[in-house]
């Protein structure tokens, strides 16, 4: 009886392996469909045995229109029954792009994994055609490898469409150095009075978040150096920055006590930022796509600046200034986030790029001494920022270079100081700046000083 039972199983796994080395089951049926998404499934599943392949066409009824560009995004479902020492290589492949998975065994699982086929430009209606292949190695004929649906989710877009974003995402950068001028400012004593003693200063302020030193060092009568560094954090609009800051010049003021003296200034302004950016592209649905990424950038400029001190009296002291500043953000990594709650198929990559600034600003700023141990300086800006716009690697697309973006903004503070002892002074001050189409960044601290 025992001999009996044991030749009718190896009649029957026999049977099984002879079925499936036939060659798998292709049928297929898409069970639920929409412009932009379709599931394709295998129906009486698409089974090779261990020790053989098999491959079945896959063709997709969601199309890319003519004259846009599109990405499929395939998620498939894939069993394994396999033993040890059994392998089975799972991939699909459309137009020459290829996702795939491999399982070891012993295995008894599903998985699922995911590949994006892009399209290129199309040149009429086109839909997502490509092959499933099993390749099973091993012996045991009585394991199997089976490949049961493809998820396809579509989105399509123009190439203007996707520069319209990368545009956003310019005028980001170009709002944080822009913005980022006003707190290095700070850092170059641009609320302090034009002269004073040598003085070290510790500050912060909220709203645009600041923490830092500052500090003035006179090397001859009207020669100076100053500079200090700063954890700054803060947003623009779509973007956020967040890291360090730091600044250094040399200050030149006529020496004298004429009510007429010229200065002149040249600095360096460095930060190591984590960078976030937003931006929104069409992608062929109603609502669109929102995408989001982060990333690690470095901030530098050189800057001049010159103009006439005018002190009209014992108390007051008026500068008349005018600033040229020139800089480049340079993008280390930064990349996109895709994700099935939110899908962003054509993914901007912006590592390995850079945008340059230039940017022209003119001032006053007016000091008056209130009392012989409280004074005050009010400074008022206005100027204008060009960038020349962001590039970034879009999935799909290739390079996308945005346009030169520019911005008109304006500067403004209030320091109030007091000399809280001889050689101290404690200051309250708040300082911002805003822009057309870069939003506001504003900031109220407070700092205290040492002189020396």
């Amino acid at each position: 009886m025992t001999r009996i039972l044991a030749l009718a199983a190896v009649w029957v796994l026999a049977g099984v392996a002879t079925a499936l080395a036939a060659g798998p089951d292709c049928t297929q049926s898409s069970l639920s469909t929409t412009t932009l998404s379709e599931t394709i499934t295998f129906d009486n599943g698409m089974q090779v045995p261990v020790g053989s392949s098999g491959t079945c066409a896959v063709t997709s009824t969601i199309v890319v229109p003519d004259g846009y560009y599109g990405v499929f995004r395939a998620d498939s479902r894939v069993h394994s029954e396999l033993d040890t020492g059994d392998s089975a290589t799972y991939s699909l492949t459309s137009n020459s792009q290829t996702g795939n998975a491999l399982v070891h065994g012993p295995s008894s699982d599903d998985l699922e994994f995911t590949h994006y086929y892009a399209t290129g430009l199309a040149s009429g209606p086109t839909a997502f055609t490509g092959d499933a292949t099993i390749d099973a190695s091993g012996v045991d004929p009585s394991f199997y490898g089976e490949y049961d649906s493809v998820d396809l989710l579509l989105a399509y877009t123009t190439k203007q469409q996707q520069q319209d974003s990368i545009d956003l995402i310019g005028l980001q950068q170009l709002a944080i150095s822009t913005h980022l001028d006003e707190t290095a400012t700070l850092l170059t004593g641009g609320d302090l009075p034009l002269e004073g003693a040598n003085e070290f200063r510790v500050l912060g302020a909220v709203g645009s978040g600041t923490l830092g030193v500052t500090g003035r060092y006179n090397l001859a009568d009207g020669f100076s150096l100053l500079g200090g560094a700063s954890i700054v954090d803060f947003g623009v609009p779509g973007g956020n920055a967040s890291g360090v800051l730091a600044a250094g010049a040399a200050r030149f003021v006529q020496p004298g006590s004429d009510e007429f003296r010229l200065m002149g200034e040249a600095g360096v302004q460095a930060a190591g930022l984590g960078l976030s950016f937003s931006r929104h592209y069409e992608d062929g649905s109603t609502v669109g796509t929102d995408a989001t990424g982060s990333g690690f950038g470095v901030l530098a400029s050189v800057y001049a600046k010159g103009g006439v001190l005018w002190a009209p009296d014992a108390y007051d002291a008026v500068l008349f200034a005018g600033t040229v500043k020139q800089g480049a953000l340079g993008i280390g990594s930064f990349s996109e986030a895709d994700s099935n709650a939110n899908p962003n198929l054509f993914a901007a990559d912006f590592s390995n790029t850079a945008q340059n600034f230039t940017t022209v600003k003119v001032g006053a700023d007016w000091t008056r001494k209130l009392t012989s141990n409280l004074d005050l300086t009010a400074s008022l800006a206005a100027g204008a920022a060009t960038g020349s716009g962001a590039t970034a690697e879009v999935f799909g697309i290739g390079t996308v270079n945005g346009h030169a973006q520019s911005t008109f903004f304006a500067e403004y503070g209030l320091r109030v100081g007091w000399d809280v002892a001889q050689g101290a002074r404690a200051d309250g001050f708040i300082a911002g700046s805003t822009g057309t189409n870069i939003g506001t960044h504003a900031q109220i601290g407070a700092g205290y000083s040492f002189s020396f």
